[in-house]
């Protein structure tokens, strides 16, 4: 179907010059981008209605619709009016058939304010070419996650580690964190490089589909500084993304490699090292890690990860060991993110 575009009628001021026309580009555009139906220059259309004198500055009726379709050779007519009541903006937009005059489809879209008013006007054109408000969302939605960017920030860290049943709280720390995502994956760098405990960690995500995908993860916890462990992690899991605003990270599919710890020789009087083996286990597991990632206006991301690493049971012969037979480390990351758009 072919169509030609007139400038939306302004009923009051709402709150910028030009609001009918610049309304009328929009929803062109967006019907362009759509494609269902074949659109005429608006422009066109505006200089024919002044040459017959059927309205002003491209203003016309549902009556004269018809006449100015078939002078110009298109099948329908969108037009439409919009009113300010309050703060809030109300945009109607409809389908006139040439041939009758019927109007063939009528939609309504409410802005809050002028910011939103572009989105809303976006609803609108979708709606008028059969696209519900949902299925547009959607769309955009999965538009924005093949989008590539470049995400960097820091944070704060606390964390803890747990000796036998004693709780200790290990302080906290200083955390960054940096990746790079794309519409297939995803690989990220991160870490605690400063404060009660220490941490880095690097893994990555491939994506099955745009809503979700599998996540690898293989890191370094250590309070050294407190307790002097160490233990080397790993993690499975997957990751989901619901929306493009949202999205979390559930891995808990993981162990320990090995670890260390500080051990006295009592016969010797010697302080040192010794490496002790890791853990695994499906339930509980013996290392666990989730995340949620929630997208702010502006480019702007906050995140939460929280990682726990154990060492397995261990007996060290002719040694203090001032542990028991069992250690777990945790550690909560808190992350404000900048993203930067990039292009391969």
């Amino acid at each position: 179907m072919r169509v030609g575009v007139i400038e939306f009628r302004a009923e009051n001021d709402v709150g910028f010059e030009n609001s009918g026309r610049i309304v009328a580009e929009w929803v062109a555009s967006e019907i362009v981008r759509v494609g269902r139906f074949e659109v005429s220059e608006r422009l066109s259309l505006e200089s024919i209605l002044l040459e017959q004198d059927l309205g002003l500055t491209g203003v016309i009726s549902d009556e004269t619709a018809a006449q100015v379709g078939k002078i110009h050779g298109v099948s329908g007519i969108i037009t439409g009016s919009l009113m300010k009541i309050g703060s809030t903006i109300s945009v109607t937009g409809r389908i006139i058939a040439v041939e009758t005059g019927e109007v063939l489809k009528t939609s309504v879209v409410r802005a809050d304010n002028l910011d939103a008013l572009p989105h809303e006007i976006e609803v609108l054109a979708n709606a008028l070419s059969e696209v519900s408000r949902a299925e547009f969302e959607i769309q955009q939605d999965i538009t924005k996650r093949r989008s590539s960017y470049l995400a960097v920030g820091g944070g704060i860290a606390p964390g803890f580690s747990r000796p036998d049943s004693d709780l200790k709280d290990s302080g906290i720390g200083v955390a960054v964190y940096a990746s790079l995502n794309t519409s297939r994956f995803s690989i990220w760098l991160n870490g605690v490089p400063l404060g009660g405990m220490l941490h880095l960690s690097f893994g990555g995500m491939y994506n099955i589909s745009p809503f979700w995908g599998v996540v690898a993860e293989y890191g370094l916890i250590t309070d050294q500084i407190i307790d002097e462990v160490s233990s080397f992690y790993y993690l499975l899991g997957i990751g989901v993304q619901p929306r493009h605003e949202i999205s979390g990270k559930l891995m808990v599919i993981g162990g320990t490699t090995k670890g260390q710890i500080w051990v006295w020789d009592e016969s010797e009087g010697v302080e040192g090292f010794e490496w002790v083996e890791g853990a695994f286990s499906l339930f509980p597991p013996a290392s666990f890690g989730v995340e949620l990632t929630y997208r702010l206006r502006g480019n702007n991301t906050v995140s939460a990860r929280y990682i726990v690493a154990s060492l397995s049971d261990y007996t060290l012969e002719s040694h203090a060991d001032p542990f028991g037979n069992y250690y777990e480390a945790g550690l909560l990351s808190i992350v404000w993110q900048r993203e930067f758009a990039i292009s391969f």
